[in-house]
């Protein structure tokens, strides 16, 4: 899965409808007689410096990033009009996130026929791994002044980012019971568990893609607080 980081406390919130709240109390959730475990593993790469392109070429290079980005959100009016062939780039961190999830499935009978069963999430491990390229400009030689002061601000970009991750990753932690339980509430035929099962990764997997998503949204905004005039 794709990229990039910052939040400020992200809360996502799926109001249950009546019905489903009846579910709750008498669907497959009183059936559940186990705690679904949730394991979340985080893991930052080693930061990549790289040193090889000049400035010329981050400048060429990030005027088309604008530019591609722009055109995408051409329909937005602010930002249209905005004037960048004065600036050129020093330095510029990248960075990209990315998460899996690995699903342990079972299923219960929902009645003692065994017509029915529900199926529940017996165990679930969140892979998120995050890395950072920082590229600083040849122009500016190693250990001088100029250096150091451009290094030192896309390692704010970095650590930035990293912390988003964190902090995300504890905001799903803390709302993956409440999204198990709202997807496990569906009992099925015998005949259709392995269906359901498939029908259950995914809707989790959709919502976990929520996540990501407002990672996209809040990256520029959080990033640009580190872009300063005074930088």
């Amino acid at each position: 899965m794709p990229y990039l980081i910052i939040l400020s406390a992200i809360i996502i919130f799926i109001p249950l409808s009546a019905s489903a709240q009846q579910q709750k109390a008498t669907g497959c959730a009183s059936h559940k007689n186990f705690r679904s475990q949730i394991l979340f593993d985080i893991q930052i790469a080693p930061t990549i410096y790289n040193h090889r392109m000049n400035r010329k070429s981050l400048t060429i290079e990030g005027r088309q990033r604008i530019k591609n980005w722009r055109k995408q959100h051409e329909n937005n009016a602010w930002v249209s009009g905005t004037d960048d062939s004065n600036w050129h780039t020093q330095g510029v961190t990248r960075g990209g996130v990315s998460m899996t999830t690995n699903t342990d499935l079972i299923a219960k009978p929902y009645d003692k026929y065994g017509i029915y069963y529900c199926p529940y999430v017996k165990k679930i491990l969140v892979t998120i791994k995050y890395g950072s390229e920082i590229f600083i400009a040849k122009d500016h030689k190693k250990g001088t002044c100029e250096y150091n002061e451009i290094l030192a601000h896309e390692e704010r970009h970095h650590e930035t980012n990293v912390t988003v991750v964190e902090t995300l990753a504890m905001r799903m932690e803390a709302d993956m019971p409440r999204l198990i339980a709202m997807m496990e509430n569906r009992y099925v035929q015998k005949g259709s568990v392995q269906d359901e099962f498939e029908k259950l990764k995914q809707s989790m997997s959709d919502a976990l893609d929520i996540y990501l998503e407002e990672i996209t949204i809040r990256k520029k905004e959080f990033n640009a607080l580190v872009d300063t005039p005074q930088e």
